[in-house]
């Protein structure tokens, strides 16, 4: 009988998988770069990597709140990940990195809506990485809990989550 390990899913980072798609040459725009750790993951000689955020360290300042400051159709591939939802105004943004991409818009966006993610935020009215939180005192759970309830919402209390155990 042969031995086969079982396969397993493989998963990439946003970084990975942006990296997968964009074109092998030109310029790439990463928005809201932070840390600009998009450009470890290039691998081509060939595609000039280009730095924009509100401050810091990079090629451009921009304020993504605002239209951006080039041509249309500049840079041949956009790059947003995680960014816009920060944003007021977040379909000028959309539209601006569309307008200035001449091939190509990589756009991430959180996804919480699964289950397990839910459950975690309303229990605990915050999410696991600590990102897209509330503040303790904008809505605490049991505000919302209360808020809920006078809003006339059935709700059933599962039972507490702890970290790094699954709630359901």
């Amino acid at each position: 009988m042969l031995n086969i390990p079982p396969v397993r899913p493989v998963r990439l980072s946003k970084y990975e998988l942006t990296a997968a798609v964009l074109p092998p040459e030109g310029t790439v725009l990463d928005i809201g770069a932070r840390d600009r750790i998009l450009l470890r993951y290039l691998k081509s000689p060939h595609l000039t990597y280009l730095s924009a955020d509100l401050c810091g360290a990079h090629d451009f300042h921009v304020d993504m709140e605002q239209p951006l400051p080039f041509p249309d159709g500049k840079f041949d591939a956009v790059v947003a990940l995680d960014v816009l939802e920060h944003l007021e105004h977040i379909h000028l943004a959309f539209d601006e990195c569309m307008r200035v991409a001449a091939r190509l818009f990589v756009l991430s966006l959180p996804n919480v809506s699964c289950f397990r993610d839910r459950l975690i935020y309303f229990a605990r009215g915050r999410f696991e990485t600590g990102k897209y939180d509330l503040l303790p005192d904008q809505y605490p759970p049991a505000e919302l809990l209360a808020r809920a309830l006078a809003q006339g919402r059935r709700l059933r209390l599962l039972r507490p989550l702890k970290r790094g155990v699954s709630g359901y």
